[in-house]
């Protein structure tokens, strides 16, 4: 998540530049964008990112709910991990 491209300041920046991202509870990331005017084209990016389909703008805060892996899902993760080592 934090490695998401997002538009801002007429360039391209990483969101982890642009915002504080936090994981306030085991299934919830939260990203809290330093300037407002950026939380529309971050929860956009963070869209449009692998993986995020439910993202829920609340004011300035942008909430990434993490659904809970299914077994084929926990498997494929666990195969990736051992493939990178």
């Amino acid at each position: 998540m934090e490695n998401v491209d997002v538009q801002a300041y007429g360039s391209a920046m990483k969101l982890k530049q642009l915002a504080l991202i936090t994981t306030p509870e085991p299934r919830l990331l939260v990203v809290q964008p330093f300037d407002a005017g950026t939380v529309q084209t971050s929860s956009e990016r963070s869209r449009e990112s692998k993986n995020r389909n439910h993202t829920c703008v609340d004011g300035k805060i942008i909430r990434l709910p993490i659904p809970e892996l299914s077994e084929e899902r926990r498997k494929e993760f666990g195969a990736r991990a051992w493939e990178n080592g």
